[in-house]
């Protein structure tokens, strides 16, 4: 589904671009308008689209609903991977070449050989193998959802980097980003559509550098790894999350020495990854619009003793309210009526 999903973006934005009169025998002469020719290849997306949702709508009534859902994350996050790749293109067309700027993870950590730039990428797939390899012996709906929560989140996450990343452009560290490297940038706007080797990694992209990418899916894996080891014994959780930070913090290493990203960059994806986990873990809604907040009741207090700064509380419940709802005053409500 990744690869067809690609293959409709390069080839409707090819579409898109075409200029009829670059051929030999043109379509369209010199002046002639292509609005309809534009219209006619809107048109055709929209029905694509259109015939997408009804095979959704199809496939829904067939599959297992935490199945469906799983897969419909997934999708999401391929879509989601094709439209941040093309920011990351634009990212690159717009950026400019500069020394880097001092980093005091520069400073602490010194370069790797380029053979070595890619152990933080073995680092990331490494541990998401394991997690998906332990998942396969986990309850199908249990897996299902896990992946569920894996896709909506991370489809969020990647899209706020794709739209964030070229706000403001930093000189790229990496080798190929600097002043007399050769220039990878896409050559025209055509480009950036087609290009989608970044959902790869076979493109050398500069300036995409705030927030890091892959820390973010990283951190999102990691958060997500606890419903791999909820049924297991205490000492095997501790040491599953011993493994996990010590993995997070190699990943970390190696990516500024391999000069990736600027070590803003990492803890900004620490940041904005368990921020986007907090608020989207349930739900495409955010968590805090979703439910209701809790607030604690207090019927009665009775002091103890001679200690008159130590009381005795008595918590009779815990009322669901909303944000908007009207607080109570002490004045028009006394707690002996909330007693009673």
């Amino acid at each position: 589904m990744n690869y067809i999903l690609i293959f409709l973006w390069v080839s409707f934005f090819s579409i898109v671009f075409w200029d009829p009169r670059r051929v030999g025998r043109s379509c369209c002469q010199p002046g002639e308008s292509s609005g309809l020719w534009f219209l006619f290849c809107y048109a055709v997306f929209i029905t694509c689209f259109v015939a997408f949702l009804f095979l959704t709508n199809l496939f829904r009534r067939k599959m297992e609903p935490s199945l469906f859902y799983m897969s419909c994350n997934l999708i999401t996050l391929f879509f989601c991977g094709i439209v941040t790749s093309s920011m990351n293109n634009l990212t690159h067309y717009l950026h400019k070449k500069g020394p880097p700027l001092f980093d005091i993870g520069f400073f602490l950590i010194p370069e790797i050989p380029l053979q070595y730039a890619e152990t933080s990428d073995c680092i990331l797939v490494g541990y998401i193998m394991i997690c998906v390899l332990r998942s396969l012996f986990l309850h199908p709906a249990v897996r299902n959802k896990m992946w569920a929560d894996f896709g909506r989140i991370s489809s969020i996450m990647i899209l706020c980097k794709g739209f964030m990343g070229w706000w403001t452009l930093l000189p790229g560290p990496a080798p190929h980003c600097r002043p007399g490297s050769p220039n990878y940038a896409p050559k025209s706007i055509k480009n950036i559509f087609i290009n989608q080797g970044t959902m790869f990694g076979h493109a050398l992209n500069c300036g995409d550098l705030i927030f890091s990418g892959h820390t973010g899916f990283l951190v999102i894996v990691m958060l997500l790894s606890e419903e791999l080891w909820k049924a297991s014994k205490p000492q095997v959780i501790k040491l599953w999350r011993v493994f996990t930070v010590t993995t997070l913090i190699l990943f970390s290493i190696f990516c500024i020495a391999a000069r990736k990203h600027y070590s803003v960059d990492i803890a900004c994806a620490y940041l904005v990854a368990f921020l986007i986990f907090s608020s989207f873990r349930l739900s495409w809604i955010p968590s805090h619009l979703l439910f209701p907040a809790t607030r604690t009741v207090v019927l009665h207090t009775s002091v103890s003793g001679a200690d008159t700064t130590k009381s005795d509380t008595i918590i009779v419940s815990e009322e669901q309210t909303r944000p908007h709802v009207h607080w109570m005053s002490a004045e028009s409500v006394s707690n002996e009526q909330f007693a009673s």
